[in-house]
């Protein structure tokens, strides 16, 4: 058990270290707040559910700055599949 509180201590320590470039990376690519937000916990959730595959500590943060860039698209489809169409235009044809 003590290996996985250290692994999760480190893990913390390096959201933290992390968050803000995290969050401007995500915010630079949706252009939104509350979307960057929601961008970053997805990162946060998937870093964590994945943390096994993390090669060294050492590459923590490109590792991060990568998921949050994934994170990031697939918040970007999910809202080009959301954009509500002009209803309006369709009912003036």
């Amino acid at each position: 058990m003590e290996d996985k509180e250290r692994r999760d201590e480190q893990f913390v320590s390096a959201i933290r270290q992390n968050r803000a470039g995290m969050f401007r990376v995500a915010r630079m690519m949706l252009r939104n707040d509350s979307d960057a937000e929601e961008a970053v916990a997805e990162a946060t959730m998937k870093a964590y559910a994945h943390i096994g595959s993390l090669r060294s500590w050492d590459a923590v943060r490109p590792w991060l700055m990568r998921i949050t860039v994934n994170a990031s698209h697939k918040v970007l489809r999910t809202r080009k599949r959301e954009t509500p169409s002009d209803e309006q235009s369709v009912f003036d044809r």
